[in-house]
């Protein structure tokens, strides 16, 4: 049976962090950049979305796991993998250049845990928690 809440969630998701960080930049200047977070965040959330993080709520929703603290806990995981994956070539790189573009994006491991904990607490908003009448139950 299809479920309209998973298919949402998984479109949606992914694109909330680049939202999210081009406001500033909307509000700022009106720029173009706006585009270029958006895709960023499709590029970098989608694969990792559907490579680990739909496979790993199938198993939490088996397990009856549906706490948001636990898929606040996996976004951070997911962006740090995707984190990981990005820059891999310059952790096991013998290349001195490598090497120190490495070290200077460290610093976008933060952002990419952050991006991961938003995105996944969205597919947990839209597919997990549950919704009544009188509002969050």
């Amino acid at each position: 049976m299809f479920n309209w809440r998973i298919a949402l969630g998984l479109i949606l998701a992914p694109l909330v962090p680049g939202i999210l960080f081009s406001i500033p930049v909307m509000i700022q200047d009106g720029s173009t950049m706006v585009f270029w977070y958006i895709k960023f965040s499709a590029f970098a959330g989608y694969p990792v979305m559907l490579i680990l993080g739909l496979p790993i709520h199938l198993l939490f929703q088996r397990l009856g796991w549906t706490n948001g603290s636990l898929y606040a806990a996996l976004g951070a995981f997911l962006g740090a993998v995707a984190y990981f994956v990005a820059f891999l070539p310059g952790i096991i790189s013998d290349s001195p250049k490598i090497s120190y573009a490495m070290t200077t994006t460290i610093g976008l491991l933060p952002v990419s845990i952050i991006c991961g904990i938003i995105a996944v607490f969205t597919f947990w908003l839209i597919t997990v928690r549950s919704y009544g009448k009188h509002g969050v139950q």
